[in-house]
């Protein structure tokens, strides 16, 4: 995924994901804003059961670090890790061999984020000298008004 933070910060990423059962049932968050050089923001992994862990819907919900924060270009991917402590994959549900055929069905895919202060403070400022020159005006009418009685 590729979107512009221009002018925000605390990104977040959220969405939600169901694993195959024959998916890995650990998967990592990555992020660059070079599109080459990629680091960890977030593994998840869980116990895979016999049931209810492959197909089924997860949330997740990954902040990320501040140097995602105002890049014109962040890239984010999310990749099947290892299982931890292992150099193998784990399928997702118990019983069941992994494949890296074995899908992944993304939705409810979301950034979310906050101007940053510099801009928070662009805006503040230009509103209040709008809001100035607006009761300027106001009591220059105002005594116009006053006049003319």
């Amino acid at each position: 995924m590729q979107v512009s933070t221009v002018g925000k910060a605390g990104i977040t990423l959220s969405y939600a994901v169901k694993h195959g059962i024959e998916s890995a049932n650990t998967q990592s968050v990555l992020w660059s804003t070079d599109n080459s050089n990629y680091q960890p923001a977030q593994v998840f992994t869980f116990a895979p059961a016999a049931s209810g862990t492959g197909d089924t819907w997860y949330t997740r919900s990954v902040s990320l670090p501040a140097g995602a924060n105002n890049q014109g270009n962040l890239y984010v991917r999310i990749v099947s890790n290892f299982t931890t402590g292992l150099s193998t994959y784990t399928a997702s549900q118990l019983g069941s061999t992994y494949s890296g055929a074995g899908p992944w069905r993304f939705d409810d895919v979301s950034f979310s984020a906050v101007p940053e202060p510099s801009t928070s403070a662009a805006v503040a400022a230009t509103a209040l000298i709008g809001f100035a020159w607006a009761r300027k005006r106001w009591a220059k009418k105002r005594a116009d008004s006053a006049s003319a009685l």
